[in-house]
């Protein structure tokens, strides 16, 4: 077998195993008796720590507050999230990311300085599966995931976020 042919089998089956690894690991649990714990209520929105983000391909901007970020014994990272459009109209969520299985949930909303509303039949969702999720991806790849580990403070979290390069 010539050698261009020998080494381009090699590098399509390393890459099928990573494909057939990466798609296992996403949405998958590792410990099938885990529960949530209750969410603590959400904060309100007096913070003075924001901090933006960019979300890839979106025209909205986004900013987390940074004294909302919280990592329970559960590993579930829980943060508030605003969003803000072009003419100024801004909403707040309060989101939940599961790093260990890929998987985010919407808890609550705010709309225009209104209360706190929880979200109904909030589910846990894959963070790739809807366009909702893509800022809570973006947060997940920028800091508030290691990877399928959760970071071990809020400050880390932070930190890595205020740091991350985002493209």
């Amino acid at each position: 077998m010539s050698s261009p042919l020998r080494a381009s089998r090699i590098v399509l089956g390393l890459g099928l195993a990573f494909w057939c690894a990466l798609g296992w690991s996403f949405g998958q649990d590792l410990d099938p008796d885990w529960k949530e714990l209750d969410a603590p209520p959400p904060p309100s929105l007096t913070s003075a720590r924001w901090v933006n983000f960019e979300v890839p391909g979106s025209e909205l901007k986004f900013a987390v507050d940074g004294a909302s970020i919280s990592i329970g014994r559960d590993g579930v990272v829980r943060y508030v999230v605003m969003v803000r459009g072009a003419g100024q109209a801004s909403s707040a969520r309060y989101e939940a990311i599961r790093c260990v299985a890929g998987q985010a949930r919407s808890l609550a909303r705010q709309q225009g300085g209104s209360g706190w509303v929880a979200v109904p039949n909030s589910e846990w969702v894959e963070l790739r599966s809807q366009a909702q999720f893509r800022p809570a991806l973006q947060l997940a790849r920028s800091g508030f995931c290691n990877g399928r580990g959760t970071p071990r403070t809020a400050a880390d979290a932070l930190s890595a976020l205020t740091t991350a390069d985002r493209y």
